[in-house]
């Protein structure tokens, strides 16, 4: 069976020398140039999802459902080693595996609305925030790993941006509750915090309904 065709996640190395493909229920890494083509999972009875590569680029991160409940596993990104389990879930299922710069720390979300951030070596789990509305799907963490940001939407169902300090444990809103904020990322130097806004309400009027609509508002 051609897994090209049924690709569903990726990411790439550090070096830039390979890249990370969920295909099939199983996670490959592939080669730029040079190499072979890995299956690191190798697992037909198990799903995985979501890999992503470590920035010290020995682990690959990602979920499975090996013990019958979705889970954060990592592996060693070379192929060699075997999997380590990091989380004991008991219902639901997980997202997104976001590794902190420093390799230590992994954020992930789940479908009771919940954000996470896994200590990797001794599997501490802290909860970030929750979102009663939504499931929280965009998170970045700062360069020198003592932020997350992410969004989280409000009573009237506009996102807003928050940022969570792993010193003080605490989340801090940042942007206002009038517009929708969303999708926030750091700068490489960790100085600027960008995000998509929903601020240009453009409005056009119908020709054939007495009504507007505002369209193209992100910025």
């Amino acid at each position: 069976v051609d897994a090209a065709k049924t690709i569903q996640s990726f990411d790439i190395a550090p070096n830039g020398k390979r890249a990370l493909f969920e295909a099939r229920g199983e996670v490959f890494t592939v080669p730029a140039e040079h190499g072979n083509t890995r299956n690191l999972t190798q697992t037909s009875g198990v799903r995985e999802q979501y890999p992503a590569w470590s920035p010290d680029g020995k682990w690959v991160a990602y979920v499975t459902d090996r013990t019958g409940e979705a889970e954060i596993a990592v592996r060693p990104a070379d192929g060699t080693g075997t999997e380590q389990i990091l989380t004991d879930r008991r219902k639901g299922y997980l997202y997104d595996p976001a590794w902190a710069p420093d390799s230590k720390k992994i954020a992930f979300s789940d479908s009771e609305h919940a954000l996470w951030i896994l200590n990797v070596q001794d599997r501490k789990l802290t909860n970030v925030d929750s979102n009663p509305r939504a499931e929280m799907h965009d998170f970045a963490w700062s360069p020198d790993a003592l932020w997350l940001a992410y969004s989280k939407a409000a009573d009237n169902d506009l996102r807003q941006i928050y940022l969570y300090s792993l010193t003080s444990a605490r989340a801090t809103q940042v942007t206002g509750a009038r517009t929708s904020d969303f999708d926030p990322t750091f700068d490489p130097q960790g100085k600027y915090l960008y995000f998509i806004a929903l601020k240009h309400e453009n409005p056009v009027f119908s020709e054939s309904e007495f009504n507007v609509a505002t369209l193209k508002m992100a910025g």
